[in-house]
């Protein structure tokens, strides 16, 4: 799907390291599910079909993936924290784990439980 420039905007505000961070998971994204559309919502990026909700939200030393499968998967990020909210969290000093992320979009919004 075709990328806004809105979610660019948002990414290239951040320090080069941040930046390079979220077009990492952007690309993630939309090489996992490509028939993902995105915009902002709420003030950050949101990527979004009939099915699936994914927000990305960059804070000052790490950045929150939202999404509703993120406790599934919960043991594949032991070295990473979840939020009460259910959020993953990833600090700057960490690598991204992208095997688990992957995980993560691939059952997002499929009755997750």
């Amino acid at each position: 799907m075709e990328r806004s420039s809105e979610v660019t905007a948002y990414i290239e505000k951040y320090d080069s390291e941040s930046t390079h961070r979220l077009n990492e998971l952007r690309q993630l994204i939309h090489e996992t599910l490509p028939e993902i559309d995105e915009k902002i919502w709420a003030g950050v990026p949101c990527f979004y079909n009939d099915e699936k909700f994914i927000l990305l939200r960059a804070f000052k030393k790490h950045i929150n993936i939202v999404a509703d499968s993120v406790i599934k998967h919960e043991s594949l990020f032991k070295e990473y924290q979840i939020t009460p909210k259910g959020m993953l969290q990833i600090l700057d000093n960490q690598a991204l784990p992208v095997e688990g992320i992957k995980q993560v979009l691939g059952t997002c919004g499929k009755d997750v439980k």
